[in-house]
């Protein structure tokens, strides 16, 4: 019966054709699902590779193209890796070997992917995240500076700079545990928030950025507080803010304020050294940002009105954000001085220098102007050494520049209060200073005798 049907089948070529392409087509889709089940990448498959030298990068490629959180019914590479193996020891060892630049790229690369993972839908394995940093500090550190090194590649020098941020989110025990460590006057540190791209949407100096601020976000009172006692570390970021994407300007001035300015357990004397001339100067820059908005709200504008409106977000919150600093006794760095600046010490140097150092811009910017008024206002101890140091602006002249001199004086002087505040202390002073004190806020230094009669 059987060799009947075969002499049928060989006498009909037709039907021999018809068979023969549905044995092709079954031989075609076969091996497509044979290849597919064995390109299945599981943690366990990822271990066993990690342990075999010659596969142990093509595995850790392989790990990092699927560490992101699964889609739904997807298998989570990252969760069972961390099942198995539960301080990663898998991926240490591949370090205890001599690796080149390259090589140490992709294992930040894993590193990351998995604390990055921890920090955020798989908490519940915070215990290994510290782990992870705990070891790296301990017994691989030199490998963290190896990767910093400036003659490095900047892709090589920013893989490893988001693995450090991303053991600093592990938490704040992980977050001191970096801290007491790492030694962040390491020579290759200063050369990382110069290292700029004006081509590229991240570049070094963006993710030192995002470095240097993680420990203000992860660290509790202690940490924030040592980080900004540092003179060389967040000040860094402040050389070369006037010329930074708009992204990373708002998010340094945001984090900044939240974290130190706003931060009740931040001493004032902190604040004060940390917000020193030098550093409001490097601020004061930003009236006159001259960076690139990369926000995608201004993506549909040409580049000058897309620079353009960067700049008046920019303005406004460098305004906003050195009036909360010089402008505030709870939480700012000004100090209330009662005799109104009539006795022979004063508190407020600081903001003296950085006002008298404005003094070029207020009769050309009406946010500076502003500005000094408002620390005046503030500080009326300082009306008359401001106000002397700068009389040369209202020496009479047919100029605009006078006109705005003069303009500006009117304002300062508008907006003081209408009761002197020598009236409204409640110790006794002697009626000569308590003289001294009225004329202060009420007749300014600079129109003397001379001036009026010009």
């Amino acid at each position: 019966m059987r060799g009947e049907q075969r002499r049928q089948s060989a006498g009909n070529p037709r039907k021999r054709q018809h068979d023969d392409s549905n044995e092709g087509s079954q031989k075609q889709t076969a091996p497509p699902e044979s290849k597919k089940h064995r390109d299945i990448f599981s943690a366990f498959k990822f271990k066993s590779m990690l342990l075999d030298s010659q596969t142990s990068f093509s595995a850790l490629e392989s790990f990092i193209g699927t560490a992101e959180e699964p889609a739904p019914g997807e298998a989570d590479v990252v969760e069972g890796f961390l099942k198995i193996s539960s301080e990663c020891g898998e991926i240490f060892q591949v370090l205890n070997a001599k690796r080149q630049p390259h090589e140490l790229s992709v294992v930040y690369q894993a590193f990351e992917a998995i604390l990055l993972r921890i920090a955020g839908d798989l908490k519940h394995y915070s215990t290994t995240g510290l782990t992870i940093v705990q070891r790296f500090m301990q017994n691989y550190i030199h490998i963290i500076y190896q990767g910093l090194n400036s003659r490095l590649s900047a892709k090589c020098v920013m893989t490893c700079l988001r693995l450090l941020t991303a053991m600093v989110a592990q938490g704040r025990a992980a977050a001191r545990h970096f801290f007491s460590h790492f030694n962040f006057r390491h020579k290759d540190m200063r050369n990382l928030p110069t290292r700029v791209n004006s081509k590229g949407a991240i570049d070094v100096r963006t993710c030192f950025v995002r470095f240097s601020l993680s420990f203000l976000i992860n660290g509790d009172h202690n940490i924030i507080k040592k980080t900004a006692e540092m003179p060389d570390f967040l000040p860094s970021l402040f050389n070369k803010l006037h010329s930074d994407k708009i992204s990373s300007v708002i998010l340094i001035l945001s984090t900044i304020k939240e974290n130190i300015i706003f931060h009740q357990a931040i001493p004032k004397t902190t604040k004060v050294k940390f917000f020193n001339f030098y550093n409001l100067e490097k601020l004061s820059k930003l009236y006159m940002w001259a960076g690139r908005n990369d926000w995608s709200d201004y993506e549909d504008l040409d580049e000058l009105a897309a620079v353009a409106a960067g700049r008046a977000i920019v303005r406004d919150n460098i305004h906003s954000f050195l009036k909360e600093v010089c402008c505030f006794f709870k939480h700012g760095i000004c100090f209330q001085d009662r005799t109104i600046g009539t006795s022979e010490k004063s508190g407020n140097i600081v903001l003296l220098r950085f006002i008298q150092h404005l003094h070029k811009s207020v009769c050309d910017d009406m946010l500076v102007a502003e500005l000094v008024i408002s620390i005046l206002k503030c500080c009326p101890d300082l009306l008359n050494r401001y106000l002397i140091g700068v009389q040369h602006m209202f020496q009479p002249r047919p100029s605009s520049q006078w006109h705005s001199s003069i303009t500006f004086l009117s304002k300062l002087y508008n907006i003081l209060p209408s009761v002197p505040p020598a009236y409204m202390i409640s110790e006794q002073v002697p009626l000569s200073q308590l003289v001294e004190m009225t004329i202060t806020t009420v007749c300014p230094p600079v129109l003397n005798r001379d001036l009026l009669q010009q």
